[in-house]
């Protein structure tokens, strides 16, 4: 090999770097290392922020279906009242005969509360503790109440068909108009007349409770459960439903308690005092 040709093989093997174990062994082990760990990093944290955007959304869903199901309830004690609550004077036996038979199709409602547990307040935060709707028991009491309302309007006007039958055999289609509470009381009997008081009392009083608290749960359950749900992790995904009844003259004429019952022709067939006869008659929700 001639000189000039070796010094270009010299010079070239000058420029190559030296061998190294780091840099031969080493450092691919290393970067791949630390390429998986970043790659899990990465995962792990784009896999929980969607994983907290869907429980956010789940819970906007959930509370959203509750909405809407307690709209629909209010809806049907609305349309329950609506046959009666114009009618009603405080005598008993008047009220009785001016609430007719309903025939209703509606059915008693199967809801699970716990799907709202994500509501419950934290005594680390006392004043959750005060909102009225983030307790499941008041949500699950409603529900409750509700499905009872229906067994007794149901009980009532299977008993109550017969009766109004048998006044108008007895005194034709003016009965209802001109019939004497003794009259009433001679033709259907002590028994059956003080049954359909009483069904007609807690029928109507019960749904009254029920009329407040279905509104009220409209109103305010939308902020209480906008309180407990991430609405940035919902942003493009949907809103807290929220229903408005303030501009329903109709419905507002609804929303208040019905004529309050008149006790005193009732304590000859109770055979109490006319207190003790009102605490029978009184609201649910008395306590509050």
């Amino acid at each position: 090999m001639s000189e000039e040709a070796t010094l270009i093989a010299e010079a070239i093997n000058s420029l190559k770097s030296e061998s190294s174990v780091f840099r031969d062994y080493l450092f691919p082990v290393v970067s791949g290392f630390f390429s998986a760990i970043l790659g899990a990093c990465v995962a792990y944290f784009a896999l929980g922020f969607q994983e907290r955007n869907q429980l956010e959304r789940s819970k906007l869903i959930t509370c959203n279906d509750w909405t809407i199901t307690i709209e629909d309830l209010f809806q049907s004690l609305i349309a329950l009242k609506e046959n009666y609550w114009s009618e009603l004077g405080s005598h008993p036996f008047q009220r009785a005969l001016a609430v007719r038979s309903l025939i209703d199709p509606r059915k008693s409602i199967e809801k699970n509360v716990a799907d709202l547990s994500f509501l419950v307040p934290t005594k680390s935060d006392p004043d959750s503790l005060k909102v009225k709707w983030r307790s499941l028991s008041r949500i699950g009491g409603l529900i409750s109440n509700y499905n009872t309302l229906l067994s007794i309007w149901e009980k009532r006007n299977s008993f109550e068909r017969p009766l109004r039958e048998k006044l108008l055999n007895a005194c034709g289609d003016s009965a209802f108009a001109e019939i004497s509470h003794a009259e009433a009381l001679r033709i259907l009997g002590a028994k059956d007349l003080l049954s359909l008081i009483d069904l007609t009392e807690r029928a109507v009083m019960l749904t009254d409770d029920l009329v407040i608290e279905t509104n009220n749960f409209l109103e305010e359950f939308p902020g209480a459960a906008k309180s407990v749900i991430d609405m940035k992790r919902t942003k493009g995904f949907g809103t807290l439903i929220a229903f408005k009844n303030q501009d329903n003259p109709h419905l507002q004429d609804l929303l208040p308690r019905c004529p309050e019952l008149d006790c005193k022709p009732l304590v000859g067939l109770f055979g109490e005092p006319e207190e003790k006869i009102k605490e029978h008659y009184q609201s649910v929700y008395r306590n509050e």
